[in-house]
């Protein structure tokens, strides 16, 4: 009997860590949910590092960070520096992995090469936790947007 309780016991632990693994996240700007594309809980240690300046490399179709954060109220600057000879990329911002509203985006190029765009306030709903990805590859090169 204590061998049957163990092994129960046992199996309702191994099924709580089988469940769903996206976790999600509200803004403070009226409701946007984004849900984060990696599984677990959202990562907000790199929104002390809010730049008005943000580069993202593509190489090997992967980019080379998970987390990207903005000041709130300011203007940025993205860069995608695509290292990817002959393969498109993009980098874009979004509400969440399966949205289709996209705030802001370098559009799709292929690579070896460099694309800015700057982004103002007015393009996102305000402070919170979002989602940016690769438009052409948006499974395997995406991560976390934090406006701060």
């Amino acid at each position: 009997m204590r061998k049957l309780l163990m092994v129960v016991l046992a199996g309702v632990v191994l099924m709580a860590g089988c469940g769903k693994s996206d976790d999600t996240a509200s803004n403070e700007a009226g409701g946007t949910t984004a849900t984060t594309a990696h599984g677990g809980a959202t990562d907000t240690s790199c929104a002390s590092q809010a730049s008005t300046t943000v580069k993202v490399v593509a190489k090997n179709t992967s980019y080379d960070t998970a987390c990207l954060a903005v000041p709130a109220g300011q203007s940025f600057t993205l860069t995608l520096d695509n290292e990817d000879n002959g393969l498109s990329h993009s980098l874009a911002i979004l509400a969440s992995h399966e949205s289709s509203q996209v705030f802001a985006s370098t559009g799709i190029f292929s690579g070896v090469k460099m694309q800015s765009v700057t982004v103002t306030p007015d393009k996102l709903p305000g402070k919170g936790t979002y989602h940016f990805h690769c438009e052409v590859h948006p499974d395997q090169m995406n991560g976390t947007f934090i406006v701060t």
